[in-house]
């Protein structure tokens, strides 16, 4: 039968319990399996100043194999940001003459 599946939980620093699950490409499945990320870890890049490094972990919901990521960022502009909060404002808000997107 299928294994039992144990859940970690991300606590944020306000104290929010988050998960984050995805379809990601398992090695050992050789399959796209559902994962769930247990941890995120941001840092400074030792190796670039106008960025930062992502470390993330995350089990495998079939084999519970734990693979880490790690990626290297780029700091976000201010004009970066300022899109990202626009483009996010149809998924929060309900605005008038709005059209649903559908993902």
């Amino acid at each position: 039968m299928f294994a039992a599946r144990t859940v970690a939980s991300m606590i944020t620093s306000s104290g929010k319990v988050i998960e984050i699950h995805g379809q990601k490409f398992c090695v050992t499945c050789k399959q796209i399996r559902g994962h769930t990320c247990f941890h995120m870890k941001y840092r400074k890049s030792e190796t670039n100043d106008d960025a930062y490094s992502k470390e993330e972990r995350r089990v495998c919901d079939r084999c519970h194999t734990e693979k880490v990521v790690v990626k290297e960022i780029p700091i976000p502009t201010e004009q970066a940001m300022l899109v990202k909060l626009l483009m996010s404002l149809s998924e929060k808000y309900e605005l008038k003459g709005s059209v649903p997107v559908s993902s």
